[in-house]
């Protein structure tokens, strides 16, 4: 089995191994199950009942998925807004690390007063716990645009607006689609706080209810489902990323290795690396598109010297004619005969 294959398995080897220690600890200890329930019953919890886990699962789903589209919505707006504006960050920042340290238990109950028992106080819970993930990873792309980079596009005529959106945004996806990693499981867990203070149904509903009964198994058994939900979501984002910005992770350089500096905004990428030796065919794959985008680069570099420097050069050319001019009239003045006295 190779470095690849046994990273793809990896999760699913540890998750083994803590299933079989953690039945091993309740069958042992002999551990009841209205205070830890094993996996073996957790799982027969599960299939005794599929049919109303199945139903709070989805309701807890789309409330969450809701509530995860609006912080999705508005944590990008925010996110320019605090990026491309110092006045903005400076006014909009501190006021969102206050609001992002208040903890959320203490406002579902102000939900409830505002919006009643139902999906509201669910909706807005997972919002607002996800929103500043990704306010603060779009704001931070956004700051982190080289003022090289920036400067030449000014130098070629691009305002502003342009290198926010054409140049800011794109170099930004990385930092949004990692954003939406975290803020899509916070979003469950603020999905399942409202649903247990003030919901009517979902899987947090579900945990109330089995917890007030001594059914500890059925409790767990939620907890694995939204930890199942959550895991799904993570890796669709995760796939997704690798389609979309694979230009990010282009370049994965061992800590000692220099990329030349023609290349520099080509730096940024995600990951890191393993200390692990790739194969010989890997290898030179990626050292075949360094080679390409480091002529592109190189070559964009001249183009951009050329079209900067062309108004003195050719300033610096009827100079060097003019003097030209003025030897050749020096040389004829002095190839001419003088007259002598006398």
């Amino acid at each position: 089995m190779n470095n690849k294959s046994l990273q793809c398995w990896a999760p699913w080897i540890t998750l083994a191994g803590a299933l079989i220690l953690w039945q091993l600890v309740c069958s042992v200890f002999d551990v009841a199950d209205y205070i830890f329930p094993s996996p073996w019953a957790i799982g027969q919890s599960m299939i005794e009942f599929m049919g109303p886990i199945a139903q709070a699962a989805w309701k807890t789903y789309w409330v969450t998925m809701l509530g995860f589209l609006i912080s999705i919505v508005v944590g990008v707006l925010l996110g320019f807004l605090v990026g491309s504006s110092p006045m903005a960050y400076a006014a909009l920042y501190p006021l969102l690390v206050a609001f992002n340290a208040v903890p959320k238990a203490a406002i579902v109950p102000i939900l409830i007063v505002w919006f009643g028992i139902g999906l509201g106080p669910g909706i807005l819970t997972a919002f607002l716990i996800s929103f500043f993930p990704i306010t603060v990873n779009i704001a931070t792309g956004l700051a982190t645009l080289e003022p090289e980079l920036e400067d030449v596009l000014r130098v070629l005529g691009a305002k502003r607006w342009d290198v926010l959106v054409k140049v800011g945004m794109p170099r930004s996806m990385p930092y949004f689609y990692a954003s939406l990693k975290v803020a899509i499981t916070l979003a469950f867990v603020g999905t399942v706080l409202a649903e247990m203070t003030a919901g009517d149904s979902g899987i947090g509903y579900l945990m109330q209810s089995a917890g007030s009964q001594q059914r500890l198994p059925l409790a767990f058994a939620g907890l694995v489902v939204i930890g199942a939900m959550a895991m799904v979501m993570f890796e669709l984002f995760s796939f997704v990323e690798k389609r979309t910005t694979a230009w990010a992770t282009m370049f994965i350089q061992p800590p000692g290795d220099l990329i030349h500096e023609s290349t520099h905004h080509y730096r940024f990428r995600i990951g890191f690396f393993d200390g692990t030796r790739l194969d010989e065919q890997r290898a030179c794959s990626r050292q075949s598109r360094q080679r390409k985008v480091l002529r592109h680069c190189q070559s964009r570099a001249k183009r951009l010297r050329q079209l900067v420097r062309k108004p003195f050069l050719r300033g610096s050319k009827q100079s060097r004619q003019r003097r030209r001019r003025m030897e050749i009239r020096g040389q004829r003045n002095l190839r001419q005969p003088q007259g002598h006295d006398g």
